[in-house]
């Protein structure tokens, strides 16, 4: 089986009937998160005898302060386990879990989100035997690659970066949830130079406040680029993609330089149907976002 995108529908189907599996998210909510299908889904199999383990991060990122998501988290692991799920989670400091990735029954899915369970969401799913052994070791907590195939941001970055670097003249488009200084800014530099069209999405959520991606989007937006934000409530455009005229790379890793050893990640791909359905999700999250005012550099 090559890899192809499929719903977050076929994802739950594929949970209902696994014998065997495992999944790790940044965070897995509550029912008004989103995630309570996967959930439900995740305790129905173990219910029945499968064979399931879930890891998930033990203190996500919280803007508010409030920690509900680290709270959430905790929520869903007691919950899991008491259904007899092996949840756990992640409390290693240098490299917190941000990987969306599950195994099932042999089958790899990989989300750029946390799992909702609807709404417009990209997930992609292969039975390749590399990819698979890849993201198995990520569980283990190993850093791993095949080529194409990244499972820590500092790598998963990295086959972005290939991606933009080594193609030919043309149009880049970028869309992540956060932005700034790194080594995908400095490649997108590098195509405004040479005279490339390139245009950039972030959210709005990551960008309030933040000055250090304020000041990369105006660093792109003054060599040319044309930039966008999605509105801070549309969660549907936290999208992690990139595409170029002779390919797509996508991933969990967000276009930033901070926590480079974190459980990304990363994946590079030509398959022309994953590529157009990547076109397609692009250009509809580019359609609904607004274009980027950039805040003068004393602001």
């Amino acid at each position: 089986m090559g890899l192809a995108v499929v719903s977050p529908e076929a994802f739950v189907h594929a949970l209902d009937g696994a014998h065997s599996l495992q999944l790790s998210a940044y965070t897995l909510g509550s029912a008004t998160q989103g995630a309570s299908r996967v959930i439900a889904a995740l305790e129905a199999a173990a219910d029945r005898g499968a064979d399931v383990h879930v890891r998930l991060e033990s203190n996500p990122y919280d803007p508010s302060g409030a920690g509900g998501l680290a709270q959430a988290n905790r929520d869903a692991v007691g919950a899991l386990r008491a259904h007899g799920v092996d949840a756990t989670l992640s409390d290693d400091p240098n490299a917190p879990l941000h990987m969306k990735a599950a195994i099932v029954d042999g089958t790899l899915f990989l989300n750029d989100r946390n799992w909702p369970d609807s709404g417009e969401v990209t997930i992609v799913t292969t039975r390749d035997a590399d990819d698979v052994e890849t993201v198995r070791k990520a569980f283990d907590g190993e850093h791993a690659v095949d080529g194409h195939l990244a499972t820590w941001k500092r790598r998963a970055l990295e086959l972005e970066v290939d991606t933009i670097h080594y193609a030919p003249p043309g149009a880049v488009d970028v869309e992540t949830e956060s932005f700034g200084p790194g080594i995908v800014l400095d490649a997108l530099a590098a195509r405004l130079r040479a005279g490339d069209p390139v245009r950039l999405l972030v959210a709005a959520r990551d960008l309030a406040g933040n000055a250090r991606e304020a000041g990369a989007l105006r660093q792109l937006a003054a060599a040319g680029a044309q930039v966008r934000v999605a509105d801070v409530h549309d969660a549907d455009l936290d999208e992690k993609l990139c595409l170029v005229s002779t390919g797509a790379w996508l991933g969990s890793a967000n276009a930033t330089e901070g926590f480079p050893e974190t459980v990304d990640w990363g994946m590079r791909t030509r398959v022309p149907p994953v590529v157009d359905a990547l076109r397609t999700r692009f250009e509809q999250n580019w359609n609904h976002a607004s274009a980027y005012t950039a805040p003068s550099a004393t602001a």
